[in-house]
């Protein structure tokens, strides 16, 4: 990055700040390797093209993308224009290396962060067309600290969820999970996509 530069992946002191950024945030991050054609969707970030990187990230199983480009200022610091998209968050920012684990960090805080989040709930919800998958999707959601089931009817299994948070902040991460569809919301009944 330095000199005009433009590089895929950083090393060294930048790419250990970003790291330790991330680590301190909870933000996992997964590096590019060589094995895709990243240097296309590299050439396409710089231009403002964000597309074959967010599309690369989703091959790594990543849900969300930090796109980080630097450039060194005249007086010979980095400046780092930060974008960062993931399942319809998005944002943008510019600062030093720390600032992009920062803006990821404070999106998903922003999206799956609920007001009671201290507070633990026994919730029932209601699964119709059930089957394993069911089980795993409530199991996966980020506020779920437990799953058992409750009850078993011919048409619908009942979960008793353990959550970090109130029905609402349940009812979104449910939401943007995709694989539930609702039934009855108010009552936390939901029927399993196919």
């Amino acid at each position: 990055m330095r000199g005009g530069r433009r590089s895929l992946a950083i090393a060294g002191d930048e790419r250990q700040r970003v790291e330790h950024a991330a680590t301190r945030r909870g933000i996992p991050l997964v590096w590019p390797g060589a094995g895709d054609d990243l240097a296309r969707g590299l050439q396409q970030a710089w231009s403002g093209d964000h597309e074959p990187l967010v599309n690369a990230a989703r091959r790594y199983g990543a849900d969300g993308v930090l796109i980080g480009r630097a450039m060194v200022t005249a007086s010979g610091q980095s400046s780092v224009e930060w974008t960062f998209a993931s399942a319809g968050l998005s944002a943008e920012t510019r600062g030093d290396f720390e600032a992009g684990p920062e803006l990821a960090a404070d999106r998903y805080a922003s999206a799956y962060a609920s007001r009671n989040a201290g507070q633990r709930v026994l919730q029932l919800v209601t699964v119709t067309g059930i089957d394993t998958l069911a089980l795993r999707t409530l199991g996966r959601l980020p506020l779920v600290r437990g799953v058992a089931v409750d009850e078993v009817t011919p048409d619908a299994v009942s979960f008793a969820l353990t959550v970090r948070g109130d029905p609402d902040a349940l009812r979104q991460a449910i939401r943007r999970e995709g694989r539930l569809v609702p039934v009855d919301e108010s009552r936390m009944i939901f029927s399993l996509s196919p």
